[in-house]
C-alpha cells in the first residue's frame, strides 16, 4: 500500500504535476491532450489550462469550444464544485447553435439539483476537503467487493478489512496501517467488520473454511484495536438449508454485522433472515426471508436506536435491483425507502437521522443522502447527490458519529492500451485507453478509442478515435464530433491512413483520414447498416469486397456496392466467426449442415467450414464425431491450416489443428494447469499466442515459441496485435485500482 502524500482542499487533485505549456497545436490536439492529462495522468490543473487555451486560441471553432467547455463543467461536477452549474450555463447560453452539447448541458444542470442553486449546494457540500489515505498497487486491491472500511465514532481512527487478508488499523488516519488481525488459514475469509459505538471494540465476521471443503463455520470475533480477541460467538446456520435460493447461490460472503445500540450484542444478516445476538447468549430472529431478500447488507441502527437500515434485493423474480430498506429495531414490517431501478446500496446513518447510501442512478456509483422521518419510517423528499465521480465507483462510505468526516473506497476499472516489444513483453508502456485498437504495420503508430465524454470503454464501439506514436506522446484526434458509434477502425496496409466506419448525419459510411490527423473523407456509403450491425460482414484483405451472412446464404458484394453474389448455402451460418485466409482465397466460419440440429447441441452440431471467395461447395474441416464444442478458428499464416478451440464433454479445453487438404484434425496444444481459450498466430508463423484461464479468476496470455516452449506474457489482458515484423505487440490491459479517501466539510 502507498500512504498519503497529499491533502487536497476544494479541488480533488490526484497528481500535483506542473502544467506544461505546449507549442501551438490544433484545437483537436489540445483537446486530446487535455483528456489524457485529466483521465490518464490525473493532471487536472493542466487539463483546465488546456481547456482554456482551446477557448482562447480556437474561438472560431464553436463545436470544439463547446466540447471543451462541457468537459470543464463535467470536471467541476465530478468534484462536487458549484462552478459546474455556471460553466454548464455558459455552454447553453454561449453556444446555442451547438444543439447536442447544449442539450447535454441542460440535462446535467437538471440532474444536479443540489447544484442548480449555489446557495442550496452550499448547504449540502459547501467546500469538501479530501485526503488520500491509501491506494493499492495491484497486489492489495481492497475495492470491488474485496473489502470495506469503518471509521471510528470520533473520526480519528479507521479499520480497513480485506476479505482474504485480514483487518488493518489506521491510527492515526494519516499513518501507516497496522495489520491487527490476520487469517488463520489461507482458505478462511472475512465478510464484515465494524467499530463499536464507543470506539473501544471491533466486531469481525470470520468465516472458517478448513482445507477449502464444506462445511464452513461462521463466527463474530470481538477484538480490541490491538487485535486481541476478547470474544468469539458462533453464528447459527438456521434457515440456510431450507432457503428458497437456487442451489449453489448461497455464500457466507453474504454475512454482515452491526453493533446494537446498547453494545450488549450485535445484529447480523444473511439470506433468510436478520438476527439479534446477545453476548450473554441467545439469538432472536428479527426478520425473515420475505423482507430480507438476497445478500442483505446491514447499515446500522438509527441514532435513536429505533430503526435498522439495510440494503437488499428481493429474490422474487421481479428483476428489481438493490434498494435501501428500514425496519423497526424491535421487529415489524420493513419500508422500502428508495424505490428506484438503480442499484441503491450500503446505507449509513447520519448524526441527524438522515441516511447516506451509494447509488448508480446518475451513471456511476456515488454517495447520496436522503432525509428520513423517524415517526413514519418513510423518506422525506428526494435524495441528494454528494459526490460526483463519473469514472470511478464509490463503495463502503462510513461517516463519523458527528458527520464531520466520512471515509470511503474509490475504485476504478479501466481498459488501458499498451505497447510492448517482443524481446521484453513484460516491460509494456501505456499509450491510451479504450476498446478500439490497432497497430500500424511498421509498429510505429497506435490507434485507440474513447467515447465523446473522454471515458474509456472496452466495448467494440467507440465514439471517437485517436492515433499516437507507439513510443507515447500526445494523441491526435482523428474523428470529428459529427461521427458517432465508430466501428472497425483499422490502419491501411502502409500505415499512412486510417479507415473507420461511423454513423454521420447522412447515415452509415466508411471514412478515411491520415493517420497523423487531418480532414476525414467519405469513402463509401453503407446500405443496410444498423446500430446492431454496421459492418455487415467481413472485408477482404485487399478491401475490394466484403462477405456477409444473410439467412442460410453466404454472400459477396463489391466495395462499390451492387447485387450480392451467392457463394454458398448451409442450414445455418455463424457470422461472428467469419474470417479470411491470409491470402484472401477462402473464408472460414462455423456452421451447421443439418437443419434438424441447433447451436444448443454443441457436441454434435457445429463444425468449421471453408468456402472459396469465388464461390463453391462449403468444405467441412472438422467432424461431429470429434465430440467437441468448437470455436475461435484462427488461420495459420501459410493459409493451409487453422487452429481452433475444442471443449470436450468433460469441460476440458485444448487447441486443435484443422487442415485445408482435409486430413484429420490433430491436437496442437494443451497447456497444463490452464483452460485454453482464444488464440492468434504471429505474422511469420513462428509464434502462437493463446489465452488461458487458471480456474481462480485469472486469465493470462501466453506465447508458444517455435521450439515448443511457452512464455507467460501478461495477466488480465487481450491477445496481442503484432507489427508486420512481429517485433512490436499491442494489447488491451484490464486494470483495477483502489483508493481510500477521507472526506470532510461535506455538510
Amino acid at each position: 500500500m502507498k500512504i498519503p502524500i497529499l491533502t487536497l482542499t476544494g479541488t480533488l487533485l490526484l497528481a500535483a504535476l506542473p502544467p506544461q505549456r505546449v507549442a501551438a497545436q490544433s484545437g483537436h490536439d489540445l483537446l486530446a491532450q487535455a483528456l489524457v492529462m485529466e483521465r490518464a495522468e490525473g493532471n487536472l490543473d493542466g487539463a483546465v489550462i488546456l481547456y482554456n487555451r482551446i477557448l482562447e486560441e480556437h474561438g472560431r471553432n464553436r463545436t470544439l469550444c463547446a466540447t471543451a467547455l462541457f468537459q470543464m463543467a463535467s470536471f467541476y461536477e465530478r468534484l462536487g464544485r458549484p462552478e459546474a452549474v455556471d460553466v454548464f450555463r455558459r455552454v447553453i447560453e454561449e453556444y446555442p447553435d451547438q444543439a447536442e452539447q447544449a442539450r447535454r448541458a441542460q440535462l446535467r444542470m437538471e440532474a444536479l439539483r443540489g447544484l442548480a442553486a449555489p446557495e442550496r449546494r452550499a448547504s449540502v457540500a459547501p467546500d469538501p476537503t479530501y485526503t488520500l489515505l491509501a491506494e493499492d498497487e495491484g497486489f492489495v486491491q481492497f475495492g470491488q467487493g474485496r473489502g470495506a472500511v469503518s471509521l471510528s465514532p470520533d473520526g480519528n481512527r479507521l479499520i480497513l478489512w480485506i476479505r482474504d487478508l485480514g483487518v488493518y488499523l489506521f491510527d492515526p488516519l494519516t499513518d501507516l496501517p497496522r495489520h491487527i488481525l490476520a487469517l488463520r488459514n489461507p482458505a478462511d475469509g472475512l465478510t464484515d467488520a465494524k467499530w463499536s459505538p464507543d470506539g473501544t471494540r471491533i466486531a469481525v465476521v470470520y468465516v472458517q473454511h478448513p482445507l477449502g471443503n464444506l462445511p464452513w463455520s461462521e463466527s463474530v470475533l470481538i477484538i480490541d484495536p490491538e487485535g486481541n480477541e476478547t470474544a468469539r460467538i458462533p453464528l447459527s446456520r438456521e434457515g440456510i438449508e431450507a432457503s428458497s435460493l437456487p442451489s449453489g447461490v448461497y455464500s457466507p460472503a453474504a454475512l454482515s454485522v452491526v453493533w446494537e445500540p446498547d453494545q450488549q450484542g450485535f445484529t447480523y444478516a444473511r439470506h433468510g433472515g436478520i438476527y439479534s445476538v446477545g453476548f450473554e447468549g441467545g439469538e432472536t430472529k428479527l426478520a425473515g426471508e420475505a423482507s430480507v431478500g438476497f445478500r442483505p447488507v446491514l447499515g446500522g441502527y438509527s441514532p435513536d436506536g429505533d430503526w435498522l437500515a439495510y440494503s437488499t434485493t428481493l429474490w422474487d423474480g421481479s428483476g428489481s435491483g438493490f434498494e435501501v430498506w428500514v425496519m423497526p429495531a424491535a421487529g415489524g414490517p420493513a419500508h422500502n425507502l428508495t424505490r428506484h431501478p438503480a442499484m441503491d446500496l450500503t446505507p449509513r446513518w447520519g448524526a441527524d437521522g438522515s441516511i447516506y447510501f451509494v447509488s448508480d442512478r446518475n451513471g456511476s456509483r456515488d454517495i447520496w443522502r436522503m432525509e428520513f422521518n423517524a415517526r413514519t419510517g418513510e423518506r422525506v423528499g428526494e435524495p441528494e447527490q454528494l459526490t460526483f465521480f463519473e469514472e470511478a465507483q464509490v463503495t463502503a462510505p462510513s461517516p463519523s458519529q458527528d458527520d464531520s468526516r466520512m471515509a470511503f473506497i474509490l475504485w476504478r476499472a479501466e481498459t488501458v492500451v499498451r505497447v510492448a516489444e517482443a524481446r521484453n513483453p513484460g516491460a509494456s508502456r501505456p499509450v491510451g485507453r479504450g476498446g478500439i485498437r490497432d497497430l500500424s504495420p511498421d509498429g510505429r503508430r497506435v490507434l485507440f478509442g474513447y467515447d465523446k465524454a473522454g471515458y474509456s470503454t472496452a466495448a467494440p464501439r467507440e465514439d471517437a478515435i485517436y492515433s499516437v506514436s507507439s513510443s507515447g506522446g500526445a494523441p491526435v484526434l482523428l474523428s470529428p464530433d459529427a461521427h458517432s458509434s465508430i466501428w472497425y477502425a483499422r490502419f491501411s496496409e502502409d500505415g499512412s491512413m486510417v479507415n473507420y466506419i461511423a454513423n454521420s448525419a447522412d447515415g452509415w459510411a466508411e471514412f478515411q483520414v491520415p493517420a497523423t490527423g487531418g480532414e476525414p473523407r467519405e469513402v463509401r456509403r453503407i446500405v443496410g447498416a444498423s446500430d446492431e450491425n454496421p459492418v455487415v460482414g467481413r472485408w477482404s484483405p485487399d478491401g475490394s469486397f466484403r462477405v456477409f451472412v444473410r439467412g442460410n446464404g453466404l454472400y459477396r458484394v463489391p466495395r462499390e456496392g451492387g447485387e450480392p453474389m451467392l457463394l454458398a448455402e448451409l442450414a445455418q451460418w455463424d457470422q461472428p466467426s467469419l474470417e479470411f485466409s491470409p491470402d484472401g482465397r477462402y473464408v472460414s466460419l462455423m456452421g451447421l449442415s443439418d437443419p434438424r440440429r441447433s447451436w444448443a447441441e454443441p457436441f454434435q452440431s457445429e463444425d468449421i467450414y471453408v468456402v472459396p471467395v469465388e464461390g463453391g461447395e462449403p468444405r467441412r474441416l472438422t467432424t461431429s464425431e470429434e465430440r467437441t464444442m468448437k470455436s475461435a478458428p484462427s488461420w495459420h499464416p501459410d493459409g493451409m491450416r487453422l487452429t481452433y478451440l475444442a471443449r470436450d464433454e468433460n469441460d476440458h479445453s485444448s487447441t486443435r489443428m484443422a487442415y485445408l487438404d482435409g486430413r484429420p484434425t490433430t491436437l496442437f496444444h494443451d497447456e497444463p494447469g490452464v483452460e485454453d481459450r482464444e488464440s492468434e498466430w504471429a505474422p511469420d508463423g513462428t509464434a502462437f499466442f493463446f489465452q488461458g484461464y487458471d480456474g481462480e479468476g485469472n486469465e493470462s496470455t501466453y506465447r508458444r515459441n517455435s521450439d515448443g516452449t511457452v512464455d507467460l506474457l501478461w495477466t488480465d489482458g487481450s491477445l496481442p496485435r503484432l507489427s508486420a515484423d512481429g517485433r512490436t505487440y499491442l494489447f488491451l490491459s484490464w486494470e483495477i485500482s483502489s483508493q481510500l479517501w477521507l472526506m470532510e466539510d461535506f455538510r
